[in-house]
């Protein structure tokens, strides 16, 4: 990800470790850990972490976002992610709600 922080200048995003709990934002960032789960009404939705080469956090796609987006999620390439930072107890998730390719330099 050595071209990450001109990507993050590019397209306007924020550092994982900038984000602020419950503000609507974007990140560019790598899936990592893909794990595809069934919910208890049988959609598929995915459990991942979203890496920008420093700092790692959970991340969760519900099913009508994976749905939308299941044919572009490849684990470690770049996307930009558009959602927010929940946390729970003292446990932190990135929630998304759209999920962009990233163009090349």
């Amino acid at each position: 990800y050595k071209d990450i922080d001109i990507l993050i200048s590019k397209y306007k995003t924020t550092k994982i470790a900038d984000l602020k709990v419950n503000q609507k934002t974007s990140v560019i960032a790598a899936y990592k850990n893909i794990k595809k789960i069934k919910t208890k009404n049988k959609e598929d939705m995915i459990i991942t972490d979203l890496y920008d080469g420093e700092i790692e956090v959970r991340c969760v796609i519900f099913p009508k976002v994976y749905e939308k987006y299941k044919n572009i999620i490849i684990s470690d390439k770049l996307f930009k992610s558009l959602g927010k930072l929940t946390k729970n107890n003292e446990d932190f998730s990135f929630i998304v709600d759209e999920i962009y390719e990233i163009t090349k330099l």
